[in-house]
């Protein structure tokens, strides 16, 4: 973006009638300015971009003397209007609208929250190669611990407790770390389930999107036998992350005989949970085990007896599709959509074109036991 002229930028109908956003930070794994939040008011982006560039230098519309030449950067303050679609967009982003255009020079009184970067294109994250040594096919894991080779100083040993439906693992990495252990459909973060600890705390889980994570509620922390520790080998410190967890839970990817499709991440040298970079991969576990013992997902509950032309009454919570298929709801990103529809807001349900467009349904009884 520090290459892009003023000209381009202010002069051409096409890209001024486009909108404008404030890039967020660069992200180190890209190479690319992560997005960031949408400008309401074009007309005063333009009026105060014009002003800082110069006829001379080769901005036909810009009214001032200033040195702005290419890569055009302002302190913008501003109220949030709208959230965003909740795609991983531009118009995913946050609208900003009153908004005032400073000199880059100024800095913020309280910074804005830093904005989420894009995930890298699918091709990346298969550059880094998975399992180093895979399980062999057959293995029986169920008597004693099997053991794979994620990447250089990252291993993971694994044991199906066949008398209580579990499964127990073992993280090691050669330095220290948050860790982070995922459960997956397509081998892709978002819509998996995330095991994700730092050293000195619990490994908690947590439902993975592209580009962010959330915690589960308290009642859907179900792991045992649950730490993360650092320990000391020679002179080289070791992060050590271990919990047991059922084979299958309501609302969970299960564990299945065959091939598990799953993902790994480590903070790097961080112990922060936040941004891997590119300190993630994807790989697959080939478990043998009975799997009989493993309590069966629940079946899907048959609708009551209806035929076309039924009169019906019902009363509950009104809820848009997007955000019941999302899992969360868009503006409380931290909260399970059926489990607290009351938190959303009318704002969220009624002004955002993708919850509104994705049609709506009305919510049955609350389920006591999820």
């Amino acid at each position: 973006p520090d290459l892009h002229s003023y000209h381009c930028h202010l002069d051409v109908p096409v890209c001024v009638n486009s909108g404008f956003q404030v890039l967020g930070e660069k992200d180190p794994s890209t190479g690319e300015y992560c997005l960031g939040y949408r400008l309401e008011e074009t007309d005063t982006v333009v009026a105060s971009g014009r002003a800082a560039g110069s006829v001379e230098d080769g901005c036909t519309t810009c009214t001032g003397n200033g040195m702005g030449t290419k890569g055009y950067r302002a302190t913008v303050k501003g109220v949030i209007k709208d959230l965003g679609d909740g795609s991983q967009s531009v118009s995913g982003q946050p609208l900003l609208t009153n908004i005032q255009i400073l000199d880059a020079s100024v800095e913020c009184a309280t910074p804005a929250p830093k904005t989420v970067c894009l995930e890298p294109p699918p091709a990346e994250i298969t550059t880094t190669p998975a399992a180093i040594n895979p399980p062999i096919e057959g293995e029986d894991c169920s008597s004693d611990f099997c053991e794979t080779t994620l990447t250089e100083g990252y291993t993971l040993k694994y044991k199906i407790n066949e008398a209580d439906a579990t499964v127990t693992m073992e993280a090691t990495y050669k330095g220290e770390a948050w860790l982070g252990i995922a459960f997956s459909e397509d081998e892709r973060m978002g819509g998996s389930n995330g095991i994700l600890g730092s050293p000195g705390g619990v490994p908690q889980k947590y439902r993975l999107n592209q580009g962010f994570i959330e915690i589960l509620s308290p009642e859907e922390q179900t792991l045992t036998e649950a730490s993360v520790e650092t320990t000391e080998d020679g002179d080289q410190t070791m992060t050590v992350m271990k919990f047991t967890k059922p084979l299958v839970e309501p609302n969970q990817i299960p564990i299945t005989p065959g091939e598990n499709k799953m993902l790994w991440a480590n903070g790097g040298e961080s112990t922060t949970i936040g941004y891997h970079s590119n300190n993630r991969s994807p790989f697959s576990l080939n478990l043998n085990f009975d799997g009989s013992s493993a309590p069966e997902p629940q079946p899907a509950v048959e609708p009551p007896s209806l035929k076309v032309g039924d009169e019906i009454c019902t009363t509950g919570f009104i809820m848009d599709t997007f955000c019941i298929n999302r899992g969360t709801l868009l503006d409380a990103p931290s909260v399970v959509t059926l489990q607290n529809p009351d938190l959303h807001s009318y704002h969220c349900h009624l002004d955002v074109p993708v919850c509104v467009n994705s049609g709506f349904q009305v919510l049955g009884e609350k389920d006591p036991s999820t």
